[in-house]
């Protein structure tokens, strides 16, 4: 099994918080909640936010197609991740652009904007 870190992402001192308040309701749960804290992920200062293609040959209404690649179906995904860790912070599968939508010239500042919106009141750094 991997690791549950890479799928978790709270901000620490808020999760603590509610943690602390669980657990005087239950604390049999105290442990569990101990556990959970330790399971929470907060990403260092540098925060990276890439593409990544994953190939694919099922059938999927957002597989992409790119000729020139050596997996010619493929699922993007957008991923912020830790540069310290490596770890994921948050991912964003792309499901092509909504049919209403015009072509957007700046796709790619839209999205690392929304990867890094859970990030406010950090001091990150975006590459």
């Amino acid at each position: 099994m991997r690791n549950p870190q890479v799928y978790l992402a709270h901000d620490r001192s808020s999760t603590a918080a509610l943690s602390v308040l669980k657990a005087m309701q239950h604390p049999s749960l105290l442990r569990f909640y101990s556990l959970w804290d330790i399971w929470v992920y907060n990403p260092s200062e540098n925060v990276t936010v890439d593409e990544r293609l994953y190939p694919f040959k099922g059938r999927c209404q957002f597989r992409q197609y790119m000729p020139k690649k050596p997996a010619k179906y493929d699922i993007k995904f957008w991923v912020a991740c830790c540069s310290k860790s490596s770890y994921a912070w948050k991912m964003q599968i792309y499901t092509g652009k909504p049919s209403s939508e015009t072509r957007k010239k700046n796709q790619e500042m839209r999205v690392v904007l929304d990867m890094v919106k859970g990030l406010k009141g950090h001091n990150v750094t975006y590459f």
